[in-house]
């Protein structure tokens, strides 16, 4: 019966070792209280900004493109601004140090 016991506690702990950690949320720090709402301050309105001339800007470049590069010129418009909004309205949303 103790061997059981052992074998079952020696598989527990290293279990619980197993996982130690590398899966854990960041700690909340002083910076990222003091911060989270300046971000989200600061990255409200660029969001706002980036999708207000991002849209017509893709409209636009989907109507006036034209030539033998229309596809490559629109593709690569539309690519920059798909990208300016993944940066501006994207993740991240908290501050960790």
């Amino acid at each position: 019966m103790r061997m059981k016991a052992s074998i079952g506690l020696v598989a527990l702990v290293l279990a619980g070792c197993a996982n130690s950690g590398t899966n854990a949320p960041p700690q909340p720090s002083f910076v990222g209280i003091v911060g989270t709402p300046f971000l989200i301050a600061f990255k409200l309105p660029a969001c706002v900004g980036t999708i207000a001339m991002g849209g017509p800007i893709a409209g636009m470049a989907a109507l006036m493109i034209t030539g033998p590069d229309a596809n490559y010129a629109e593709a690569s418009v539309l690519r920059d601004v798909d990208y300016g909004l993944n940066q501006n309205c994207g993740p991240p949303y908290l501050v960790t140090p």
